[in-house]
């Protein structure tokens, strides 16, 4: 495509711009991409005549992989297209409880409680979960471009919103059956209504995003340093109604405690129960690894598994200038954005998963919208971006569908 007909069609997708259809065009894009995909993967892997890796329930710990085979004796084979690693855990909870093993309580009750009510109509935890997951992974997209249109004009936000969505960890775990478009949606919801001076629905949709991710709860900071920044209320029937919209995502998140109590007899058995504290993490890379092995351990465990165990040094680098940009653009999320980032990096696990748990802190998004998009040159590169995301995003996929640990 030439410039001069790059030129014609920003003239004639300007005017859509100043229409509701704008908040259409990166959603219709997003599913046309992932519904080609898809129909690509399940043709690469001959998913018609042939069983995939995780059709065959792999052995595991926990039982978790027992789950696959029931829905593989089906001969139904489309939702392995969207089932693999962590969808065990979230599928078996959604048809079994949390009871089937310890290790479950790593697992937020957002969206098998979301799956287990879709099934209630569908009578397959797998269709509900695969199709759940597969459209609250889109339905964030505009809610992102109504966020982002609050800190930059209609176009950039058009064209940052393209590529959070098709950015390869984002455009993967928002496709398969986990909860990152469940937390994603919830939470920016939550802002948006925030901004616009709703606080029920604000509190309502941050209790949703509390069950359904740990970060969920954390949108709240920003949301309380602007309430008291911006609206110092005396003590009175509006400040009491206000603090006790507040209150509504901590007892949900109480009630998400109180269930493990009940259950496991631990009030944080969300955290001490987790197998996967046992996987190298930012914390154990810094304060052990690094002091006993020095730099050699350092090198030798960030090539352990190239290319995604390395993935997470580029993002760590980068993630300092972000939160710079972000304190330009909005402190409260700034604060919001840093509280993110260091919890990811100290509490949140492993090394390899920080480029997808990093991806999806929104305010970091805004932020490279407002870097890279300023000028109307800078928005040529967008199809050449997009396309290149899109395609890593597919080769992540496959790697997943085929049983590699991606993050």
């Amino acid at each position: 495509m030439t410039f001069d007909a790059i030129r014609k069609l920003g003239k004639n997708i300007g005017p859509l711009l100043e229409t509701n259809f704008r908040f259409l065009i990166p959603l219709i894009i997003i599913i046309f991409v992932k519904i080609i995909a898809a129909v690509y993967l399940f043709k690469t892997l001959n998913m018609a005549s042939a069983d995939t890796y995780w059709m065959a329930g792999p052995k595991d710990h926990y039982g978790q992989n027992d789950i696959f085979k029931s829905v593989a004796t089906q001969g139904i084979k489309w939702p392995f297209l969207f089932l693999g690693w962590d969808s065990a855990w979230y599928l078996s909870i959604t048809a079994k409880g949390y009871i089937f093993s310890d290790q479950s309580f790593a697992f937020f009750p957002g969206l098998p409680i979301f799956s287990w009510l879709l099934n209630l109509i569908m009578q397959n935890p797998a269709y509900a979960m695969v199709i759940f997951s597969f459209v609250i992974g889109v339905l964030w997209i505009p809610v992102f471009q109504l966020v982002a249109e609050q800190y930059a004009n209609k176009s950039t936000a058009l064209a940052v919103t393209l590529l959070f969505a098709s950015f390869p960890y984002v455009f993967l775990f928002t496709t398969v059956a986990y909860s990152e478009g469940l937390f994603l949606f919830f939470t920016l919801c939550a802002w948006y209504f925030f901004k616009k001076g709703k606080l029920l629905p604000s509190s309502l949709s941050t209790s949703v995003a509390t069950l359904s991710r740990v970060p969920g709860l954390l949108i709240l900071l920003p949301m309380l340093i602007e309430h008291i920044r911006k609206r110092p209320h005396p003590i009175n029937s509006v400040a009491i109604r206000n603090i006790s919209y507040f209150s509504i995502p901590f007892l949900s998140f109480f009630a998400w405690l109180l269930y493990c109590k009940i259950l496991s007899n631990d009030w944080l058995a969300f955290m001490t129960r987790s197998a996967w504290t046992s996987m190298t993490s930012f914390r154990s890379l810094i304060f052990e690894i690094l002091p006993t092995s020095g730099v050699q351990g350092f090198l030798d465990e960030i090539f352990k598994q190239w290319p995604f165990s390395f993935a997470w040094v580029p993002f760590v680098l980068v993630t300092p200038l972000l939160i710079y940009v972000v304190i330009k653009m909005e402190k409260s999320l700034a604060v919001y954005s840093t509280v993110y980032v260091l919890y990811i990096l100290f509490l949140a696990g492993a090394l390899d998963s920080i480029p997808r748990l990093f991806s999806f802190c929104f305010p970091m998004w805004l932020a490279t919208g407002l870097m890279f998009f300023k000028g109307k040159k800078s928005k040529f590169a967008i199809p050449a971006i997009f396309a290149l995301f899109c395609a890593v995003g597919v080769f992540l996929w496959l790697n997943f569908l085929d049983g590699i640990f991606i993050a």
